[in-house]
């Protein structure tokens, strides 16, 4: 065994270990005490596609629940252009709802059968409503029973189905995101974008943060009108502060909730509706509809 020429010449320093090939390189200003773990694959792809389809799931349901109210009037033949284009849109929604259920849920037998569930209520209310809105245009209130049939089946019967469907819908989805949590983000990027210096708290990206509270704002504020208009607020008030108080709960109980879409969605709409159902009803002593106020 040959020893070499100048043995104090022999480099002492450590060598660094292996970096894997997947750890992000940071700059020095931007490294926070967070531990290095390279930061899982799964995560921007899986809460940007949930944003995603929350965001679709949201037009969909505004198109369809406020735009489309707008053609009441507009007759074709013995329908109108609300009904031409309404009926379809519980079907056209299905997508988007599938889609955003699977993001969050490991879809098992139990969890397709709830999901099921939820689209017949909602197919089968959306329906009925429709339906008796065509009978009730050409009655009034003096034609005694027939109008109290029809007001029945469109304002009581097919509302009881229609939004405890979408309620349960938003359960499921807290539910999923709860359980099958999206890992949050264990390190900074390289360039120390805006909103992700920090893990944690403030470690969620913009690009998918804001379309989520822009379309939990549109969605909660449409659901607000449907259920003032649809005498549903008495029932839905109270399930929407339990939701909120939920939320809150995983709020204090995990400091990386922010970076949960569905989590963010909720705290944001469910804030707002509570704060809006309150100040309707101190407003007018009860939850009185929209369109006794002319509002509709």
């Amino acid at each position: 065994r040959m020893e070499p020429d100048h043995p104090e010449s022999e480099a002492t320093e450590p060598t660094e270990p292996n970096t894997p090939l997947n750890t992000l390189v940071l700059d020095t200003d931007c490294v926070s005490d967070a531990p290095s773990v390279p930061e899982p694959a799964v995560d921007t792809k899986s809460r940007n596609w949930t944003a995603f389809w929350l965001c679709t799931f949201t037009i969909v349901y505004c198109i369809f629940t406020m735009l489309i109210s707008l053609l009441n009037k507009a007759k074709v033949g013995l329908v109108t252009l609300e009904e031409v284009f309404g009926i379809p849109g519980a079907f056209i929604a299905i997508l988007p709802m599938w889609k955003l259920y699977k993001s969050v849920m490991v879809v098992t037998t139990f969890h397709l059968l709830a999901f099921m569930y939820v689209l017949i209520l909602m197919a089968q209310g959306a329906g009925i409503h429709m339906a008796a809105n065509s009978i009730a245009r050409d009655l009034t209130e003096s034609d005694g029973k027939p109008w109290d049939v029809c007001y029945f089946w469109d304002e009581e019967f097919s509302h009881a189905q229609i939004f405890p469907s979408f309620l349960i819908f938003l359960m499921l989805l807290l539910y999923g995101q709860t359980r099958y949590p999206i890992p949050p983000y264990t390190r900074v990027n390289a360039k120390c974008a805006f909103l992700n210096k920090q893990p944690g708290i403030g470690g969620f990206r913009v690009k998918w943060a804001v379309p989520t509270i822009l379309a939990s704002v549109a969605y909660h504020f449409s659901f607000w009108v449907g259920t003032v208009e649809g005498n549903f607020a008495v029932v839905a008030f109270p399930i929407t502060v339990g939701l909120l108080l939920f939320c809150i709960l995983q709020v204090v109980r995990n400091k990386a909730w922010i970076q949960q879409p569905v989590y963010l969605f909720c705290l944001v709409g469910n804030t707002m509706l509570v704060v809006m159902y309150l100040v309707w009803v101190i407003w007018h002593g009860k939850f009185v509809e929209l369109s006794e106020k002319g509002w509709l």
